[in-house]
């Protein structure tokens, strides 16, 4: 007669390395969840730690997007460019009644016009940076944790593979 056992199993490695431990000797009687092999864990350990890393980077990067006064320093500039337009428009003002009274000069009602222009140029352009900050505030948010999850997903990995370091029996044979 022949006989056959009912059941089997091949163990095979699901990382790459170099076998470092064998903790049955061939043959042997092996119970459900014991130690039998372990590759050299340490490259799997150092990848574990490379990524535990970028995910703190990751989450530093979020915590300083979230921090970031931009959008404020922005808006304290649209502020002060406006107070500065204001005033060259009173300059403005004041130059043209001072021509129309004839005691004041054209060169002085031509650079009072001048700087109220520069001031409105000035206004339109912290402007568009404002709004160009708030876009860049929600991106860099969003990019941040973007970042976060991808770190999270390759701290598992990581984890996953340095668990593959060590092989289990699956049944009692």
């Amino acid at each position: 007669g022949t006989t056959r056992a009912l059941e089997e199993v091949m163990i095979r490695a699901r990382v790459r390395g170099f076998l470092t431990e064998r903790h049955f000797t061939e043959g042997a009687m092996v119970k459900k969840g014991e130690l039998l092999l372990v590759i050299d864990e340490e490259p799997y350990q150092v990848a574990l730690q490379s990524t535990k890393a970028q995910l703190a980077e990751a989450e530093a990067a979020l915590t300083k997007a979230e921090q970031s006064k931009e959008r404020e320093v922005s808006a304290s500039q649209v502020d002060l460019d406006k107070a500065q337009l204001v005033l060259a428009q009173i300059q403005e003002r004041r130059n043209r009644a001072l021509v129309a009274r004839s005691a004041g000069s054209a060169e002085d009602l031509d650079k009072a016009e001048a700087d109220r222009k520069r001031w409105e140029a000035q206004v339109s352009a912290d402007q568009a940076h404002q709004d160009q900050t708030r876009a860049d505030y929600a991106v860099g948010i969003a990019s941040a944790r973007a970042q976060i999850l991808a770190a999270k997903a390759a701290v598992r990995d990581a984890e996953l593979n340095l668990g593959y370091c060590r092989m289990y029996a699956p049944i009692t044979g």
